[in-house]
């Protein structure tokens, strides 16, 4: 008896000290949509590329929906997302880029409803 008695107290105590929760991995999330001339732009047309790409293998999952939002995801992790320093999205229509560097993403979602591309020529 007593030494069930000393075998329960023994397990529960592993358990207890076994069981402590530690962070799991997470990440944040960015959306983003690209206008051009008012109008949102199928990133899936002709001449559009957006980096990181859709098959990049850096990130857990880059997704695109028309006319929905751009959805790039990082690698989770304990501390927040597994992100490059100066992490940022190339958006390339054909000869021209635009470069956004965006606030960080490591644990938090980052909504950007419009990236409006507009080309100005000053001469």
């Amino acid at each position: 008896m007593v030494k069930k008695m000393l075998l329960v107290i023994f397990l529960t105590t592993l358990i207890q000290h076994m069981a402590a929760a530690q962070p799991g991995p997470y990440s944040g999330i960015l959306l983003f949509r690209v206008f051009n001339n008012g109008k949102i732009v199928d990133l899936n047309t002709n001449g559009w590329k957006i980096s990181p790409a859709i098959d990049d293998k850096h990130f857990k999952s880059v997704s695109y929906t028309y006319p929905g939002y751009y959805i790039v995801k990082p690698l989770p992790s304990p501390v927040g997302a597994i992100l490059n320093k100066g992490f940022h999205v190339e958006i390339i229509h054909f000869k021209d880029t635009m470069k956004v560097f965006m606030p960080s993403i490591d644990y938090k979602q980052v909504k950007i409803d419009s990236i409006p591309l507009q080309m100005v020529f000053i001469i």
